[in-house]
């Protein structure tokens, strides 16, 4: 478990490597920048980041649901390999990349669709089940 103290009189938190850059992960944990060490310690907040917005959860409506996995539904037909940027040209700004992020989630969840792995382009495919 990581050591943190205080240098100096600024009061940055460092992690016992020294380093004072972290990462807020995904799954909500911090790590240090350098070293990679779980800060079991810490929590991300305003103190940490001045510039911190809290995510607002937007909810959609269903109706934006539909459009939005209708959307993807017709990114992947159209593609004969479907990545993320198609869908968004496919969206051409009619709803924001929140709903189709939403959409897509509910349709993996739902086994309508899966990504993939593609190693040539360092991306995951949007395929349709």
């Amino acid at each position: 478990m990581a050591d943190l103290h205080n240098i100096n009189d600024h009061m940055a938190l460092a992690c016992e490597c020294g380093c004072v850059r972290f990462n807020l992960l995904r799954s909500g944990a911090i790590e240090c920048d350098d070293c990679q060490l779980k800060q079991e310690n810490l929590i991300w907040s305003e103190d940490m980041n001045p510039n911190y917005q809290p995510d607002v959860k937007v909810e959609f409506t269903a109706t934006q649901i539909n459009e939005a996995q209708e959307t993807i539904r017709m990114a992947i037909r159209k593609n004969q390999q479907c990545f993320w940027p198609e869908i968004v040209k496919q969206n051409d700004g009619k709803l924001p990349a929140e709903a189709l992020l939403e959409a897509s989630r509910q349709m993996q969840k739902n086994k309508q669709i899966r990504l993939k792995e593609d190693s040539y382009e360092h991306a995951m495919e949007y395929i349709l089940l």
